[in-house]
Formats: structure tokens, C-alpha cells, sequence
């Protein structure tokens, strides 16, 4: 496991208190010993995780597809721009591009893609990846610290805002308290202390619940109004509105496929993650000049014909020979109530300011 003085040298000096989203930043993405930026990170079902373009390649189809309607409303802009954020380990994109490739040959031409990754191990594998796509390119970087020209097109993300650092809140009766870590080179310990944070504009939850706040969260969409001059966002991440907030919160931990709650243990291997607060993300969209519509993703990919795809893929195939049936069993999990597709939420955004 790696060493809590690897992670935070200064704590040889003596403790050391950080907010808790400050101790996220560090265990989760630092260049050497946080958990994205382990070379040895997969995004797959036998790896760390698998996200639904791992499930099934009519995902990143249907995205294609919708990706052209976009572009044939906006009247075939030449360039069009396919900004993603965090490509994990570019399989989305991969997918995404083949398909149109394949199927869209005008669009295709006009296709500029850029991906904006934070780890430099997984934008290797995201270049590798996608070194066959001429238009396309990766940048090691944060969106926020990288000067991307205006253009006219998409931004998307998978499972991209829950990988953010998060405050952790709670509110009480005429105040709010805060979790701090407390770091020394032996052992880490949380505390609740009052804090002087105020939400900005409307922020009702019910007293004793806690709350995940994503600073991040504003800073993005900066990036977002000022990058994309026409054009529609889609965010695909697992979360719900404030309207139906969790007591306890909704911290947990992910290590080698196992639920856990305790953000201290196996430092740098493990993920730590909360729900995404679309209710936060609508209302810095709506300031920002973007109008939003949340559904899940299994409404989406209703909506965007997965099931029509589904018969007229499966009546040319012998439905006894066991590849066919064990890909109906994999499909059935964007499909299906209870499937991956009920855990995922669709943000879609589109840009109505000038």
C-alpha cells in the first residue's frame, strides 16, 4: 500500500489538516500515487471498473448517431468539434470514431475530436488507442488550464464529474460543519468542524443531511461557455437532483470490485467517489447559457431506438450458438430495469447564448 508520506511528504514536519476535497485531489490524482494515474488502472469488467461503452458498442453508436442529427440541424459545420472530457481509456472514443467512420463518410471528413485527460498514463493509452483517427489528438491536461479555440459541436463525458474531488457538508441547525483530515506520517483521522461555507444561490436540504459539494463544478462550466460557441453537451454519470438527498451522503469506495466506505484505507488504490449533484450542474448551466434536460440513460437509449437496434441485430443471428446468447445477456444491462442504464443519468445540454 502506498506510504501516507508518499502521498503527503509535508506531513514529516508535523500534522497536517486539509479539507477533504483537498486530500481527494492528492490520493486520487497524484501524477505518481493517485489512483487515476496508476499505469496499471483498467477499464474493463475483469479491471478496476467497466463503463457502458465496455457493455456494449450501441452505446458509442447511438452517441454517433446523435452526434450527426446535431450536426445536419446546425446546418454541417465545417469543422465540427467532439470535445470529451476524461476518455478513461479511450474506448468510447474509439468506438465513437470507427462508427462514424464506417457509416457517416461527409461527417466523418468535417470531424475534429480532442480529448482532455488529467492522467498521463491513461493518455498514452487513449493515443494508442485512437493513433488510426488522423483528426483526432489527446492532451494531458485540465480542462481548466488548457486554451481549446471556440468551436461549433459537442462536449461529452462518461462517468466524468464523479471522478471530481468533493467538500463533504452537513448542515445543522443555523450552521454548517465541514470534514478535515488530520494527516501524520502514521495513521489519518476525520473531523467535523464548523465552517464559514455558504452555498451560492438556492441550497435547501433538510437538517443533519450531508451534502457532496464539487467546487470544480463552476470552473467547468466556465470552460464550457466560453469554448463551445453553438452546440449540445451530454454527460452521462450516476447521481440524482437535490430534491431527493441521501441523510448519510453517498461517499463510498470502490477496491479490486468491492463496496467500502472508508476513504483512508489503500490509499492510492482505491477509488472514492459520490453521487453527482445535477441539481448543482443545471443551475451553473442555466448562468452559463445552456438550457438542460436529465433523463436516464435507459429512457435515452430507449428514446435513441437501442431496442429497434436489438431486433434487427439478433434476427440475422442463429439464437442457440452461445456467442449470440451471451451478447443478448451483456445487452440486457443497458436495457433492463435494474441494469447499469438505471444507475445512469443522461445531462444534455445545449447552448442557447451567443
Amino acid at each position: 500500500m502506498t506510504a501516507i508520506v508518499d502521498l503527503f511528504p509535508e506531513c514529516r514536519d508535523g500534522r497536517i489538516r486539509l479539507r477533504f476535497d483537498s486530500f481527494l485531489e492528492r490520493v486520487l490524482y497524484h501524477p505518481r500515487y493517485g489512483y487515476y494515474c496508476r499505469p496499471e488502472l483498467r477499464f474493463d469488467k475483469q479491471g478496476d471498473f467497466y463503463t457502458s461503452s465496455h457493455v456494449h458498442f450501441f452505446f458509442a453508436e447511438i452517441l454517433a448517431e446523435q452526434f450527426l442529427q446535431i450536426w445536419e440541424d446546425m446546418g454541417r459545420p465545417d469543422p465540427f468539434g467532439l470535445l470529451e472530457i476524461g476518455p478513461g481509456d479511450g474506448m468510447l472514443a474509439w468506438q465513437l470514431l470507427g462508427c462514424i467512420q464506417r457509416r457517416f463518410t461527409e461527417f466523418y471528413r468535417t470531424l475534429r475530436y480532442l480529448g482532455l485527460e488529467l492522467s498521463a498514463s491513461l493518455a498514452k493509452q487513449q493515443s494508442r488507442k485512437l493513433a488510426a483517427f488522423p483528426q483526432a489528438r489527446i492532451l494531458c491536461a485540465k480542462y481548466a488550464s488548457v486554451d481549446v479555440a471556440p468551436f461549433e459541436g459537442s462536449i461529452f463525458s462518461n462517468e466524468f464529474f464523479d471522478a471530481l474531488p468533493f467538500r463533504r457538508l452537513r448542515r445543522e441547525r443555523g450552521r454548517w460543519v465541514e470534514y478535515f483530515v488530520d494527516i501524520q506520517p502514521e495513521r489519518i483521522v476525520g473531523r467535523w468542524e464548523s465552517t464559514d461555507w455558504k452555498p451560492k444561490g438556492r441550497c435547501t436540504v433538510p437538517l443533519g443531511t450531508y451534502l457532496e459539494w464539487r467546487e470544480q463544478f463552476e470552473s467547468f462550466y466556465q470552460f464550457a461557455s466560453k469554448v463551445l460557441k453553438r452546440g449540445t453537451m451530454f454527460h452521462f454519470d450516476y447521481g440524482d437532483l437535490r430534491e431527493n438527498p441521501s441523510r448519510r451522503g453517498t461517499l463510498r469506495t470502490f477496491y479490486r470490485h468491492h463496496l467500502g466506505e472508508d476513504p483512508f484505507a489503500h490509499l492510492g488504490e482505491q477509488d472514492i467517489t459520490a453521487n453527482v449533484d445535477f441539481s448543482h450542474l443545471m443551475a451553473l448551466a442555466s448562468r452559463h447559457g445552456f438550457r438542460s434536460r436529465l433523463l436516464s440513460q435507459r429512457q435515452y437509449l430507449i428514446e435513441r431506438g437501442i431496442l429497434e437496434k436489438a431486433v434487427l441485430r439478433f434476427e440475422r443471428m442463429a439464437p442457440e450458438r452461445p456467442e449470440v446468447i451471451e451478447e443478448k445477456l451483456t445487452l440486457k444491462d443497458l436495457i433492463v430495469p435494474g441494469g447499469i442504464s438505471d444507475c445512469f443519468m443522461v445531462l444534455i445540454q445545449e447552448k442557447i447564448g451567443t
